[in-house]
């Protein structure tokens, strides 16, 4: 195993000297920093808004999520829907549990009055600033398909 070892290395000493050698060593180094300079590049925007969204505990509604995500023919409705074929919300447009548990969404109570003036009471699917994200990344996954 020495012989080969030391095999290794006299071959890697004659290479270090080699200024044809070093210099294809360097561009494909210098390339690879590139690519890594643009994919850097790309992902930062989705870095800080991942940081935004995450940072914050406020809920908003569908419609207020839709809205900040502004992904073109993907509206509250849009949204609804593929939140539902995904079996991510009710037919009703409630979470199920386990999207609840993960801190995606909750529902909260609120009140209004009907035509007739009576108070009526009905539920709202709000998002949390982690469901938010959950949504973008399925929104993405069916934008790229």
């Amino acid at each position: 195993m020495s012989d080969m070892n030391e095999l290794i290395e006299a071959e890697v000493q004659k290479k270090l000297i080699d200024p044809v050698y070093l210099r294809e060593a360097i561009l494909h180094l210098t390339d690879i920093i590139a690519g890594k300079d643009r994919e850097i590049e790309t992902l930062t925007p989705i870095k800080d808004f991942y940081d935004r969204i995450t940072a914050s505990d406020n809920w908003m509604e569908m419609a207020a999520a839709v809205k900040v995500l502004a992904y073109k023919g993907f509206g509250r409705n849009k949204t609804f829907e593929m939140l539902r074929e995904r079996k991510i919300l009710r037919s009703n447009n409630e979470p199920y549990q386990d999207y609840v548990e993960r801190g995606y969404f909750k529902t909260i109570e609120e009140e209004f009055d009907d035509t007739y003036g009576r108070a009526m009471i009905y539920r709202k699917t709000m998002v949390s600033q982690k469901g938010l994200d959950f949504i973008r990344k399925l929104i993405e996954a069916e934008v790229a398909a």
